[in-house]
């Protein structure tokens, strides 16, 4: 697998997939074909013979504290989920200076929630009401992981 910054046509292919949309829009988010990309971060993509399999952005959100979220396009998640988040994480903490990384993960999802406890990010605290999915409100668990020295 190659990493390397994705293009917008690459953003737009994983994150506007429509079981993807389906998963990261609320129910306040716009419709997917009025969604533009915002490029409050890095997006990261990881590629397989030249075509884009997943994307994952990292951003800032305190001094030496960044955030993440991964997206691998559905059709390939079994194959190279794991492989792309391995070599998103090994690349980030190659190129940035942070001492930990959040991501934040409503509860409705606790198979993504399992899956980045395999890399060992570690629960610290929940967001209450955070994500309305479906007129239902849920909260988000905060998980965190710490640079190894």
């Amino acid at each position: 697998m190659e990493f390397r910054l994705a293009s917008d046509q690459d953003i737009e292919t994983v994150l506007k997939h429509p079981e993807i949309w389906g998963r990261v829009s609320s129910d306040t988010t716009v419709p997917a074909d009025e969604w533009a990309i915002n490029r409050f971060g890095l997006y990261l993509g990881g590629y397989v013979d030249d075509d884009v399999v997943a994307v994952m952005v990292f951003h800032e959100i305190a001094d030496k504290v960044g955030q993440c979220h991964i997206h691998t396009l559905p059709e390939v998640r079994k194959q190279y989920a794991s492989q792309f988040a391995e070599g998103a994480l090994e690349w980030y903490w190659t190129y940035f200076d942070h001492d930990s990384l959040i991501a934040e993960i409503p509860t409705l999802y606790p198979d993504v929630i399992g899956f980045t406890k395999k890399f060992g990010f570690k629960e610290v605290g929940v967001g209450r009401t955070q994500f309305l999915k479906s007129g239902q409100l849920y909260d988000k668990v905060v998980l965190k992981l710490e640079r190894v020295a």
